[in-house]
């Protein structure tokens, strides 16, 4: 006995048939599949093609083609996989990869982005060398897609339009149109390059090239904040306190995707740094390798300006000339060693005990915080790994030391969607739920909405879209 999933009806007798079946297994008739499901999606599209690889293959044994190829293909699919895109086609040399089919993210252009400067710097390591392009627009995307149904996974000028501009890329660049960089620029550093006359094309193309991840984006021109008012004399009165007392605290900052936990944290951060204190900042990703303590390295990059692609010993000097600034000279090579291990640099000998990785955190932590106080804020800590967690909680319970009366860690900032297993409340750490201000804030800002219309006439305006 065996059972199948009914997946084509046959229109002449009725008879329910297999997915695959040609032919009505009850009348014989011809069977006609339903079309594939389409919808219009916000897509980014990656495409990537080897430089002069086919006068190589030329004069290579073919069976050496074969085997750089594959290397190649692998190396690709990983980075794009590791970002949440989609491989959909490998051809000869080129590969063009969908981000945001069939599954949808906040920061699908972003992916795209950290995936071709991944799949660039993988060839590289292969010996090869590539260039890249990446475009952001809307596409017909075929829900049942993929090589078993032989349709494509998006369809729309956005593929043609990111395959010239991988055409225009310099060899080892990744080139992004407009709409990837407005995505993007606060994330990505880019470097501005002329327009490309793209073949088809009426216009020009406007075009960047994407250098690296930037350690922190240009600053956002941010609109008066409104329906916070609470919140932020709540977390300012901690801070002052925290001031007072010379002991770090622990706030949480949680509420769903969109209700403004990153724009409450840069009004706080900026309203401190107008008083003189200093702010370092880490962000949880949902994609990537996710190294452990991976907002507490992104932090530590920032700090000493260490760039993604900077090799391992240029890394590991930055980070020694940075400690150098901030902490003693007889603690120097012990902290760059423990910092170099928690960031995985990958340069020195492991540790035998994690409590030397926390303990040389905190000193790097205390040299930076011996001239003026340090707000540190982990964004999308609900991202975080158990090892990030434990750091915190860590920096949390500890009375810092070795600082003068002008500098102290007073706060540390957490961002999440929920609240986290580990991150408890006490005398010295704090929730902040938005969540329970959402009413009272909309009033407000339906009440200032009112306003604007009656004055402008109904004309409509741009607002800031909010994580």
């Amino acid at each position: 006995m065996w059972s199948y999933t009914p997946a084509v009806v046959c229109k002449r007798c009725g008879q329910e048939n297999p997915l695959g079946a040609r032919f009505c297994l009850a009348c014989g008739a011809p069977l006609e599949a339903e079309p594939a499901k389409q919808e219009r999606k916000l897509v980014s599209v990656l495409f990537v093609d080897l430089v002069g690889f086919t006068g190589q293959s030329e004069r290579a044994d073919p069976e050496d083609v074969r085997d750089t190829l594959n290397a190649y293909r692998a190396a690709a699919q990983e980075s794009i996989q590791v970002f949440g895109g989609n491989m959909e086609k490998f051809i000869g040399d080129a590969v063009m990869a969908v981000f945001g089919a069939p599954v949808s993210h906040g920061d699908d252009a972003e992916r795209a982005v950290r995936a071709g400067l991944g799949v660039l710097e993988a060839v590289a390591r292969l010996k090869l060398i590539a260039r890249g392009g990446v475009n952001t627009g809307e596409a017909v995307v075929t829900v049942a897609s993929g090589p078993a149904t032989g349709e494509a996974l998006a369809m729309g000028d956005v593929v043609n339009t990111a395959s010239r501009l991988q055409t225009s890329a310099p060899p080892g660049g990744l080139v992004v149109g407009e709409e990837t960089y407005r995505l993007t620029r606060n994330a990505i550093k880019y470097q501005a390059l002329p327009s490309v006359d793209a073949k088809g094309k009426e216009a020009p193309i406007p075009a960047w090239l994407a250098v690296a991840p930037a350690l922190a984006g240009p600053a956002r021109p941010e609109a008066p904040m409104v329906g916070r008012d609470r919140e932020l004399a709540l977390v300012t009165s901690i801070w002052d306190g925290a001031v007072g007392d010379r002991h770090p605290h622990l706030i949480t900052v949680v509420g769903p995707p969109g209700i403004g936990k990153s724009r409450l944290q840069r009004e706080f951060s900026r309203r401190i740094q107008a008083r003189g204190a200093a702010v370092a900042r880490g962000r949880c990703l949902p994609y990537g390798e996710r190294a452990a303590y991976g907002a507490f390295t992104q932090l530590v990059r920032g700090i000493a300006e260490i760039y993604e692609n900077d090799p391992p010993e240029s890394a590991r000097a930055k980070l020694s000339a940075a400690v150098e600034k901030v902490l003693p000279a007889t603690e120097v090579e012990e902290t760059t060693r423990y910092i170099s291990l928690l960031t995985g640099l990958g340069v020195d000998e492991p540790a035998r005990d994690r409590d030397y990785l926390f303990f040389a955190a905190r000193r790097l932590l205390e040299g930076f915080a011996s001239s003026q106080p340090l707000l540190v804020i982990v964004e999308d800590l609900h991202w975080a790994d158990a090892g990030l967690l434990d750091l915190i909680e860590y920096l949390a319970n500890f009375e810092f030391r070795n600082v003068t009366d002008d500098g102290e860690l007073q706060a540390l900032v957490a961002q999440a969607r929920e609240l986290l297993n580990g991150v408890d409340a006490d005398d010295l750490r704090t929730t902040v739920d938005l969540r329970t201000r959402v009413q009272q804030g909309m009033a407000d800002i339906a009440a200032q909405l009112d306003t604007m219309l009656t004055r402008t006439g109904g004309r409509k305006f741009r607002f800031n879209e909010e994580e």
